[in-house]
């Protein structure tokens, strides 16, 4: 059985299973650019770009469980439009990235009691089911390593929650000498700088703190990189720092 976890909900939930086609694609193709360097051939540079590729799957009803309509309505609501992680209840530590926009089909020649026929659109990256994280304290200045099993250098959340008594007035943070600079700030809860979702994002307390940003670079970290931190403060002098990262391989 191919049973799968898909945006945080189980297949078995619904009373169902799953199976792949008889052969199933595990890594999608590689897009790489060219350049004529002169000379009979093209050279091929280190910039490849893994593309999406289809995994085909028949959904099955468990045994004792019917394919109504109702159970083939709540299955295709879960499953329609949505985009999330999804990975094999044997394999729970790596998923990947993955949306059903396909057609869905109800067949019997598959099952004899009925089935659904569908296919997901698959991330290229194989990635870490759970983030790696680090916290330390700062006070002026302070730092911690991050480590995570991974084959890439990953983009970096960094969070900075402000003791009780202080507030934050500006922050610097330096990952490999890139550097991210935010002045002009009063934060009390947490600031936040978010690379490493699809919307790049800087909150404070909340609240979109982008025009206060004075520095941006891409906060890249490789596995036992040093996050490097300068706290700035309108009031007080300590705050905790969180640096998280998802890992991720190529195949």
């Amino acid at each position: 059985m191919d049973d799968f976890i898909f945006c945080g909900r189980a297949l078995t939930e619904f009373r169902a299973h799953a199976f792949f086609g008889k052969s199933t694609t595990i890594a999608g193709a590689v897009t790489r650019s060219q350049y004529d360097v002169g000379g009979e051939e093209l050279m091929d540079f280190d910039d490849a770009r893994e593309e999406t590729f289809p995994v085909s799957m028949t959904i099955v009803p468990m045994q004792g469980e019917r394919a109504t309509d109702e159970w083939r309505r709540r299955l295709i609501r879960w499953l329609r439009g949505a985009r999330g992680y999804l990975s094999l209840e044997r394999t729970p530590d790596v998923c990947r990235l993955a949306q059903f926009d396909g057609e869905i089909r109800f067949t019997r020649a598959s099952w004899p009691h009925g089935a659904l026929e569908l296919s997901a659109t698959m991330s290229g990256g194989l990635y870490a089911s759970r983030e790696a994280e680090v916290t330390f304290a700062v006070t002026q200045s302070g730092s911690g390593a991050l480590y995570f099993s991974t084959g890439c250098a990953r983009p970096a959340r960094i969070t900075i929650v402000p003791a009780s008594s202080s507030v934050i007035s500006g922050v610097t943070v330096t990952i490999g000498g890139h550097t991210v600079e935010i002045d002009g700030v009063e934060v009390s809860e947490a600031l936040v700088i978010d690379q490493s979702a699809q919307r790049v994002s800087v909150t404070a307390d909340g609240q979109s703190a982008f025009a206060q940003v004075t520095a941006w670079d891409q906060l890249m970290i490789e596995s036992g990189a040093q996050i490097d931190v300068q706290i700035r403060y309108g009031s007080g002098g300590s705050a905790h720092v969180t640096a998280a990262a998802r890992g991720r391989w190529t195949a």
